[in-house]
């Protein structure tokens, strides 16, 4: 059962997560990588199994999981985020130039705190934190935060207690902070899947993409660090275990099923495959030109004769697509406190950041595919460790089911050709016993081994295994060859092969999968690089993040250029500067108008020609546009300007209070 969790904040929060922020703040609130607050769902789950104890649930075990038993609890809660959080997030990425401590200076403030020894504060006790202030920059009203709740029907009633009964989280909760008002509320419903028809007999692929709704830890060889792609064997296992239906060996266990690994991608549903061995970066490059990724069999034919031939490195990571691009996963460093009596204290762990797209596929046979598509009904699916708190939330998205057909294409004469892994490969001799030997991939690829292989050739090969929750024992290890790796060879004759082919072992968990590439040296790749968004007056919401961010920006500015000018008026000048009375009276009729031209009505009242010369040479319309226009001439201001008109005198009133004001506060040093 779906629900949403609404936090809302009735004290300051610090959502401590064991870190502090350079040598200024000894702890610091969970943000994410934009500088946005956030409440960590472990946190979240921890405070709520509190609360059960605390009211006496009779079903904590089976809502909340019991350590040590393979079978986890039935609630899952995702990490809370500020309430239009995704709106926030698209604001900074299409302003490209906010920082994230400019975010969270916005949603945050530092406090100072000691301890107290017989009433006085102790020595060297000193210790600052920042937590997150209780009212929103943006709205001015108190700070919501949402998270996805999943859980049981049956304990809906006991859930609903819980989160009634939560009312403080966080750091210092008996000491005035992590007030909270916390209740369930229906979450928005997801559009179900098409309905299709699957003929027997017919093989279909359906693709579909899997947004990270938050970070996602799938361990790789050390357990601390996470792979950069989502296996076909955690895909099978996450869906195995929502299947209910019959013929459950045929489905997952037999390998008519296919299940692909799920590579990066991105919204517009991109594929992307794992970098081949032929492509390398030149090894502090000198030229322009030697920068970016290198196709290293046009590279080496071209540089064949040449006496300076640089050095190469191979890529190790990354992903290419179909339009040449070469991109890398995104991956952060998140802060763990093991707090449990034997606990290893603070550790970390390296996951792939949440928002990121990863695409894949399912091929089967139309009599096992209708049973397979309807697991996606639910739009949601979780992949890695810590399934119920904080990682492994992701959502589906589904992209096209189609019909699949043998796809063959033509290897000319003299041409370069590659044949590319796609995956992981598992294969095995004669004899039965699992082997990495390049002579028994050719077997498998169906290539002669007497063909001529050309230096590019690179085959790596690593240990995979694994571990079965169920049975709590380690899978056994296998020797496999790694995706990316590549035979590249000169076409001697020409032959009709298939484009994409399934060879070796475990082909329902996304190994196996090979690509032909029949001119290698043709292709080109550059450095994907994602243009930002432009923002125009339409994208400008009056009430948003970017919004605030950019008027506050816009108040330094103001506030610089007022205590510059004002440095320049000579004080000391009785002839053009103002006594105190003067610039009292004009602080005054500056906050008592209603606009600019009502502020320049009262000046003109003032009946001292030199006062009245004065302020209108320093605040007449001529001359406050003109600080405007040098500050604010850029297009972002004319958009915020264009949803609220007043704000044009609100920023021309600062400038002339924070003008008076240094100068009333310049005066009085004068005249010390």
């Amino acid at each position: 059962m779906k629900k949403n969790l609404e936090i809302t904040l009735m004290s300051d929060l610090c959502a401590g997560v064991g870190k502090h922020f350079a040598a200024t703040i000894d702890l610091d609130t969970a943000t994410d990588e934009y500088g946005i607050p956030f409440i960590p769902s472990r946190r979240l789950k921890g405070c709520m199994r509190e609360i059960a104890e605390m009211i006496c649930v009779e079903n904590i075990d089976a809502i909340f999981g019991k350590s040590g038993s393979n079978q986890p609890g039935s609630l899952f809660i995702g990490d809370a985020r500020i309430e239009n959080y995704c709106s926030a997030v698209k604001e900074i990425q299409a302003a490209s130039n906010i920082s994230p401590a400019v975010v969270t200076e916005l949603f945050c403030s530092v406090r100072g705190e000691t301890a107290l020894e017989k009433g006085v504060a102790k020595d060297k006790s000193l210790r600052y934190i920042r937590v997150v202030n209780r009212i929103s920059p943006i709205d001015s009203k108190p700070l919501k935060f949402v998270a996805e709740i999943d859980f049981d029907q049956d304990y809906e009633q006991d859930v609903a207690n819980i989160c009634s009964g939560l009312r403080s989280i966080g750091y210092h909760r008996n000491r005035g902070l992590g007030a909270v008002d916390c209740k369930l509320v229906d979450a928005s419903s997801d559009v179900g899947l098409e309905s299709v028809e699957f003929e027997d007999n017919t093989e279909y692929k359906f693709d579909y993409l899997v947004e990270l709704q938050s970070d996602i830890m799938l361990p790789s060889d050390d357990s601390n660090h996470t792979l950069d792609y989502i296996p076909g064997t955690v895909v099978l296992g996450a869906l195995a275990s929502k299947y209910k239906g019959d013929d459950f060996n045929d489905v997952f266990l037999s390998g008519k099923v296919r299940f692909s690994n799920l590579y990066i991608s991105d919204e517009n549903k991109t594929d992307y495959v794992p970098a081949p061995g032929f492509l390398a970066k030149i090894k502090a490059p000198q030229m322009e030109e030697d920068k970016g990724v290198k196709n290293l069999v046009a590279e080496n034919d071209f540089r064949e004769k040449s006496v300076d031939v640089p050095q190469y490195k191979l890529l190790k990571k990354g992903y290419i697509n179909s339009n040449n691009g070469y991109v890398k996963p995104k991956v952060k460093i998140v802060y763990h406190n093991a707090v449990s009596e034997g606990g290893a204290g603070l550790y970390t762990q390296h996951c792939l950041c949440s928002g990121q797209y990863f695409k894949g596929s399912v091929i089967a046979d139309g009599s096992l595919m209708r049973k397979i598509y309807p697991l996606f009904e639910s739009k949601t699916i979780s992949f890695g460790r810590s399934k119920s708190a904080q990682y492994s939330r992701c959502k589906i998205i589904p992209d096209k089911i189609e019909k699949v057909f043998s796809d063959k294409i033509e290897l000319a004469e003299g041409n370069v050709t590659a044949y590319v892994c796609e995956s992981d490969i598992v294969l095995t001799n004669s004899c039965g016993v699992f082997t990495t030997d390049i002579a028994d991939l050719l077997k498998n690829m169906g290539l002669s081994q007497d063909i001529k292989l050309r230096r590019e050739t690179s085959l790596t090969t690593r240990v995979v295994s694994g571990y079965n929750a169920k049975w709590n024992l380690k899978k056994p290890q296998i020797p496999v060859i790694c995706a990316g790796s590549v035979i590249v060879f000169d076409v001697t004759e020409s032959m009709s092969v298939d484009s994409v082919m399934y060879i070796g072992e475990k082909l329902n968990e996304g190994f196996g999968k090979v690509r032909v590439i029949p001119d290698v040296a043709a292709l080109s790749i550059t450095d994907a690089e994602t243009e930002p968004c432009k923002v125009t007056c339409e994208s400008i919401n009056e009430n948003s993040l970017l919004a605030e961010i950019q008027l506050r920006k816009f108040d330094d500015k103001i506030i610089e250029r007022a205590i510059f000018n004002c440095q320049k008026l000579r004080i000391e000048d009785k002839k053009s500067a103002l006594n105190a009375s003067q610039i009292g009276r004009l602080l005054l009729m500056c906050k008592q108008s209603s606009d600019h031209n009502d502020f320049i009505e009262r000046v003109n009242s003032i009946k001292t020609d030199q006062v009245r010369d004065t302020a209108l040479n320093l605040f007449g319309s001529s001359a406050i546009e003109k600080v405007l226009s040098d500050l604010f001439g850029e297009s972002l201001f004319v958009a915020l300007e264009s949803k609220n008109p007043a704000l044009r005198w609100v920023k021309q009133k600062k400038y002339i209070i924070t003008f008076l004001t240094v100068a009333k506060y310049r005066l009085k040093e004068t005249v010390k």
